[in-house]
């Protein structure tokens, strides 16, 4: 899941050494065009049962960062990644553990 990708991104990191790095504010930019492309697939009625979540703005995310990579700011990024993304992870039913399925 992507938003779980992102936690575990940023988990322990401070905010100027992250984004100083070469390479994670970029992972984190491909984290959200995963989380982008799985928000414009969700269900219209999945999106009405947890409207206070940001489904259209992570679709617009997802565009931007595809298309339009060079006026993605990381730093709007770690924002959205610090404050937004957990709330989302915390509204959103957990998926069943693997050995769920044996």
């Amino acid at each position: 899941m992507a938003l779980a990708s992102i936690a575990d991104l940023i988990e322990g990191e401070e905010r100027e050494a992250f984004l100083a790095d070469k390479a994670k504010p970029h992972a984190l930019a491909m984290f959200f065009v995963v989380l982008g492309e799985a928000a414009n697939k969700v269900s219209p009625a999945v999106k009405s049962a947890y409207p206070e979540l940001a489904w259209s703005y992570a679709a617009k995310l997802r565009h931007l960062i595809a298309h339009e990579y060079q006026r993605v700011d990381h730093q709007q990024l770690w924002e959205f990644a610090t404050l937004d993304a957990p709330e989302m992870l915390a509204y959103l039913p957990q998926p069943p553990e693997p050995e769920a399925f044996d």
